[in-house]
Formats: C-alpha cells, structure tokens, sequence
C-alpha cells in the first residue's frame, strides 16, 4: 500500500466511524422521550397517549417520506447530506432544550424526524459507497443497531442521572453529545464536489434488492411487537433469569457477532444469513410466552439476537444485491420506510392478538411469520447463488 493509497484508506476510515457515531447519537435522540415518560407526565401533564406519540412522531415520518427523500438525496452528494443530517440532528437536540409545551416539543420533534430521515437514508449510503472494501461488511453489520444502541444509551443515561435532575439539563446532555458528534462528522468527511450518480440504474419492480424491503419490513414487524409488549408479560409472570432492560441488548450483540463473520467472508454471505436470522427468531418465538409459568428468558434473548443477526444481514447485503449507488440508497430508503411503516403496525397488531387469543398466540404469530420469512429469503438467496 502506497503512502498515498493509505492515507485515503485512513480517511474513508474514520469517516466512516464518524457516519456510524452519527447513528447512534441519532438512535439516542430518537429514544430520548420514554426513560423520562412519568416525569413528562407528573411536570408537564402530558399524557401517556401523548408521550407516545411524541416517540413515534420521527418513525411516522420516516414511514410517509423515507422513499421520496431515497431519491433526492443522491443528487446533492451523499456525503454533503449526512453533514446536512448531523447538523439537523444537533439544533433539533438543542432546540429540545427549550421546548416546555407541548406545541414546541411537536415542532422540535419534526425537525428531529428531517435530520433522522437524512441520516438513516445518507449514512449507510455514505458507507455502502465509502467505506474500505475489507471493512464494508462490519461497518454495516455495525449501523444496522443504531437504534437498539441508541435506546440503550438513553435508558442508561435516564438510569444513572438522579431523579431530581432538571429535565433542561438532561436534554443538554443529548444536546452536548449531538453537537460533538456532528463537529466530528464535519471534520471527518470530505469536502467534496458535487458527485452525479454513478448510474441510471433505478430501484424498479424487478429488483432483487425488495428482498432486503420485505425483510427489514417483517423484522421491523416481529421486533416492536415483541419489545413492545415482553416486559408486561415479564411483570405478569414474576421475576424472570433476565430482566426486561436486558434483553433488548442482545440485538446489538447480534449485530456485533454477524459483523465479526462478514469481516471474515465476503458480502454474498449476509444474504444467505438473512434466512438464518429470521428462522432463530421463529425457533425463539414458538417459546418466548409459555403457558406454564416457567422461564422462558434463554429463548427471548435469542429472539433479541436473531433480530440482531437479521439486521445486520439485510444491510450488508445492499451492496451485493444492488447495482449502483444510486439503487442502493434507494433500496436504503425503501427498507427505512418499510421498516417505518410495519413498526406502526407491529404493536398495535401485537396487542389485538394477545386480547383476542392469547400470549401463546402471538408466539405462534411471530414464529409463523418469521418461519416465512425464512424461506422467502432463503430462496432469494438461492436464487441469486444460481445466477
């Protein structure tokens, strides 16, 4: 490697670890509302309905504009729009600050939910395009937990910080972080002009890619359901091996394990893994809500960590099953607004099955579901191992 070939190795390097702290600084502002919902509750009167609204507002966004947004931002330059998203992201994080009604916290919310859009749509674009070929893989693998990492860090931030701390200084907190995290992204990433898409070619109908938007739309379907509602069945049943705040944290450590495996293969592995992660979250679902009052904590971890595998397969596997960078951020897009728009329907279709029929039902729901999806990407896959 000459000198100069590393020194651009060193730079896509670190920019790209900048784009990935970009995403989970945005993970942390998204989850920022629900550690601190009682107190938003008993200071502000709001209600839990609005809280939670509050929460979903940057997900409905993303499930209405995720595709339109897809295929405007690679005309501006990608790696012009994630500095446009991390700035986004930052004044939404200190303008929160300020927000002590309802109406200002709504306002403050949407420009949150544009840098979001930005984000999740620009980054992993910046990477598929960006990132050193030998470490493509992981970076993506790594992206893929964003969000489950994002929660994470709020809720640890909202357990560690005394319970009489001001509100106006824990949202500085995440202000403070957002604002750091996007000067480095401005350091980070190159000044470069205005790039034309490398292609023509589109996201059409015939794309193979919709593979990874089916995927990510019945990951995202089978996911808010089960963390959606998994700590009341917890609490129902008394204490359990590991606790609710628990388990969501095997999905990052999925993700962290399938991004170890693709350092060590090529990219053409996370597709045939999407099947493998999908049909562990089945085996697990069949188990997660016994009917006998027994343990069942082993098989939701290893539904959190399918969920993770599954994750950081489906957008590894964008730039194998995608012809340009153009298709690419579109497939991006596509797999942000399916996953946004299943996310609104998994709890509340979650909800209707346990009413109706029962914990044992949405177990065997889930793992139906996650049993086909299993094999539909497994036949895409195979399909594509024959081409």
């Amino acid at each position: 490697m000459t000198s100069m070939s590393k020194l651009i190795y060193q730079r896509s390097f670190f920019s790209c670890i900048a784009v990935l702290l970009l995403g989970y600084i945005t993970g942390l502002q998204l989850g920022r509302i629900t550690p601190y919902a009682f107190r938003l509750t008993s200071e502000y009167g709001f209600s839990l309905p609005i809280i939670g609204w509050l929460t979903s507002l940057v997900t409905l966004f993303v499930a209405i504009f995720a595709l339109p947004a897809s295929r405007l931002i690679p005309t501006f330059g990608l790696a012009r729009m994630v500095k446009v998203g991390a700035a986004t992201v930052a004044t939404g994080a200190f303008l929160f600050i300020f927000a002590d009604t309802l109406t200002m916290m709504i306002v403050v919310r949407i420009v949150e939910a544009t840098g979001h859009i930005i984000t999740v749509i620009s980054a992993p674009s910046y990477i598929v395009a960006k990132a050193p070929e030998n470490l493509k893989a992981v970076f993506l693998a790594l992206w893929s937990s964003f969000v489950p990492i994002g929660f994470a860090l709020s809720n640890t931030l909202g357990g560690t910080l005394q319970k009489q701390t001001d509100l106006q200084i824990i949202w500085s907190y995440y202000a403070i972080a957002a604002v750091v995290v996007a000067i480095f992204v401005f350091l980070s990433l190159p000044n470069t002009p205005l790039e034309k898409p490398d292609s023509p070619n589109n996201l059409n109908k015939t794309s193979i890619a919709w593979i990874l938007v089916y995927s990510f739309g019945t990951y995202g379907f089978l996911s808010i359901g089960f963390f959606a509602f998994m700590p009341s069945f917890i609490k129902m049943t008394g204490p359990q091996l590991l606790a609710p705040g628990v388990i969501p944290l095997f999905v990052p450590l999925g993700s962290f394990c399938a991004a170890f495996l693709f350092a060590r293969a090529s990219l053409a592995l996370a597709s045939r893994t999407i099947s493998v992660g999908f049909l562990i979250i089945a085996i697990a679902s069949f188990f997660c809500f016994p009917l006998a009052a027994s343990d069942a904590s082993i098989y939701r971890a290893l539904f959190a960590f399918g969920c993770g595998i599954t994750a950081a397969s489906i957008f590894t596997s964008v730039p194998d099953l995608t012809r340009s960078s153009m298709e690419a951020t579109q497939t991006i897009g596509a797999i942000a607004q399916a996953g946004g728009l299943m996310v609104l329907i998994g709890a509340p279709f979650a909800g209707f099955i346990i009413e109706m029929a029962g914990w044992q039902t949405l177990g065997i729901s889930f793992g139906f579901a996650a049993f086909s999806a299993s094999i539909v990407a497994g036949a895409a896959a195979l399909t594509r191992k024959l081409e």
